[in-house]
């Protein structure tokens, strides 16, 4: 908990510096957290950067929190701050670091969220299925339509398929897997559609893999779900070293 408000504090410190406005700039960002996988998820500076407020202080932002498991329906977290435009008309006070209380009240809310669900995570068991596709297919379609001008899909996973769809961990599946990203792009597409355009949609995929053979797996399908996204105009990255805090212990 102290890391995580040393991690606001800088951020603050960084907003209340900055001078530049632009009210035209807003961010939407969604965050899945795979609890069928063996790390725990830690906050990091990387998810605040997508929230560009050091430069654009006066920028609206949202994101929505939802983890990847064994049910298609699983819990969200959501939040929002309205652009300083807006968010000043409830300024009676005049106050001139009203701008920056929503912005912390902003990170407070959506560190408390990601704390929750974190909780949560830590309290799962081994469970019998991973429906990763669906929950990233589902949160694609929705922040598609975002109309912030910065929308980012942000996955800790090792994007391993256990369900009807496909299962990574099976003969049959190992054999879809080995046969390359062709077709296990195919198996994905045959029960459900993936989103048409992913203009302006970046994609980032952080996973720590712990042993060669689950590298091995986790980047064939990252290629897979790199060409989904790629060839649908969307930016896809990936990143698999972390810090050591990073780690389930």
């Amino acid at each position: 908990m102290k890391q995580l408000v040393r991690y606001i504090v800088v951020a603050i410190l960084g907003i209340m510096s900055c001078t530049h406005i632009d009210t035209s700039m807003s961010a939407d960002v969604s965050i899945l957290i795979d609890v069928t996988d063996t790390f725990l998820l830690r906050p990091d500076n990387f998810l605040f950067s997508l929230y560009d407020f050091n430069h654009n202080p006066d920028m609206a932002a949202s994101y929505r929190i939802g983890i990847i498991a064994d049910k298609f329906y699983t819990p969200k977290r959501e939040g929002s701050l309205e652009d300083g435009v807006h968010s000043e008309v409830d300024n009676k006070t005049d106050d001139p670091n009203f701008r920056q209380k929503r912005i912390r009240a902003f990170y407070d809310t959506f560190c408390g969220n990601l704390t929750s669900v974190q909780h949560v995570t830590g309290q799962q068991s081994e469970l019998q299925y991973s429906l990763c596709y669906q929950q990233i297919a589902t949160e694609l379609t929705r922040i598609c339509k975002s109309q912030a001008k910065v929308k980012s899909l942000v996955v800790f996973s090792d994007l391993l398929e256990k369900s009807p769809i496909l299962d990574c961990y099976s003969a049959q599946g190992q054999k879809v897997m080995k046969a390359g990203t062709d077709s296990i792009v195919s198996k994905l597409l045959h029960t459900s559609q993936f989103p048409s355009d992913l203009s302006g949609v970046s994609v980032f995929v952080f996973y720590c893999p712990q042993t060669r053979e689950a590298d091995y797996l986790f980047r064939k399908m990252a290629a897979a779900y790199q060409s989904l996204v790629e060839s649908r105009g969307g930016a896809f990255s990936i990143e698999t070293t972390y810090p050591p805090h990073w780690l389930r212990r």
